[in-house]
């Protein structure tokens, strides 16, 4: 029988497990590699400056992280009835300026000591499209729906990203020495870019990362978007928009994932652990009958049982 899909191997990366920290930033595709991991009970850190697309963005804010400087209220700007800050996802966006700093400032502070102390931090690069603020000169991380006339649109060249995460990965080895960096690149299509721009943006993303990964031996790619244009190759790997993937193709994604950075010790307590959070997330019927209460004290007992073994793991309380 012939083959209907073209599949390819992965190399088997440096594993990490529950005894070990991992922070991943990067466009919104990270979120979903993220959320199986969190689901999973490690120790995981999501975008601490919000979902961001571009190398640009995403370089400086691991620079901010690592220099840990607080941002002041001159930094942010005022449109819509809310305060806003060019180098952070809207979701950090506030009426009060005080609270969109604070916010802010509490996320970087606590991202400086995770990134510190993390065995990998994965990035997925998104676009190579940036906007640049007219006024400030500032290439930004969101537009927070500022007019599209107060922005330049440019594309970065492959020489630009490989400069910007250059200088970016050269700091965090610095800063923390033991780290490993995963490149990946968003199976995402931008066709708001348009569809011939999109493939040049992902181009460029693509020819930078062959060359970081050459330069820096701690520095790997997981081929994300391979997987999804080239393994899996179908609109009904798709979402309902026909640009962003289904959850199987996410689950497939996922599996490849664990394939590669997983011992058989660690997949087999990753089970183990994704049965503890599924169980976090029952919902009764009758929360006060006898039987719901006996299942509450079974989950607390096999999390903490969980948590003796594995001191470093995120475990989700019952609620």
């Amino acid at each position: 029988m012939n083959d209907f899909r073209t599949t390819f191997s992965i190399p088997q990366a440096e594993p990490f497990g529950y005894d070990d920290s991992v922070m991943l930033c990067g466009s919104c595709f990270v979120e979903n590699i993220g959320k199986k991991l969190e689901n999973a009970c490690f120790n995981v850190l999501i975008n601490p400056f919000g979902i961001l697309f571009n190398p640009c963005s995403l370089a400086k804010s691991i620079e901010n992280i690592i220099d840990n400087k607080p941002f002041t209220e001159d930094e942010l700007i005022f449109h819509h009835g809310l305060y806003h800050s060019f180098s952070h996802h809207s979701c950090f966006s506030h009426h009060d300026a005080t609270v969109c700093v604070e916010q802010i400032n509490h996320a970087a502070a606590h991202a400086h000591q995770f990134l510190e102390k993390s065995k990998y931090l994965i990035i997925t690069l998104g676009t190579a499209w940036v906007y640049r603020h007219r006024r400030s000169g500032t290439i930004v991380s969101a537009c927070h729906k500022i007019p599209q006339q107060e922005f330049d649109k440019e594309l970065l060249s492959v020489a630009q990203i490989t400069e910007l995460l250059s200088a970016m990965m050269q700091r965090l080895s610095e800063f923390n020495p033991d780290i490993r960096i995963v490149l990946t690149i968003s199976p995402v299509r931008h066709i708001k870019d348009g569809f011939v721009e999109n493939q040049q943006s992902k181009a460029a993303l693509i020819l930078s990362v062959k060359q970081l990964t050459e330069n820096f031996e701690n520095c790997s790619y997981f081929p994300v978007y391979e997987l999804f244009m080239d393994d899996l190759r179908d609109y009904r790997f798709y979402a309902s928009d026909m640009l962003h993937p289904s959850e199987t193709a996410i689950q497939y994604i996922w599996e490849r994932f664990r394939e590669t950075f997983f011992t058989q010790e660690t997949l087999q307590i990753l089970d183990e652990a994704e049965k503890l959070y599924a169980a976090s997330q029952h919902r009764p019927f009758h929360a006060t009958s006898d039987e719901y209460q006996e299942f509450r004290r079974l989950y607390r007992e096999k999390a903490q049982q969980f948590a003796s073994r594995f001191p470093n793991a995120q475990i989700v309380e019952h609620r």
